[in-house]
């Protein structure tokens, strides 16, 4: 079993996000393709992926229309 810490970080955005998450969780791992075909498979649906440098992620929702992402560094 792999020793992992949660972390939470705070982001300041501009405006107010009428409509969306007051909250959005992301989750990180490994293998970032293979945790989406995961979550789909438990009713998720994937939104799309983008890039920034070093770092890969996936934009998901749940059947409730929360949004979350899963992500991984570049390789």
């Amino acid at each position: 079993m792999v020793d992992s810490t949660p972390a939470l970080g705070f982001q300041r955005v501009q405006d107010p996000t009428p409509g969306k998450n007051r909250m959005h969780i992301d989750g990180y791992g490994a293998d970032r393709e293979a945790l989406a075909e995961r979550l789909k498979g438990l009713a998720a649906t994937e939104l799309g992926t983008h890039e920034a440098t070093g770092l890969v992620w996936t934009v998901m929702q749940d059947p409730e229309g929360n949004e979350f992402c899963v992500g991984n560094p570049e390789a």
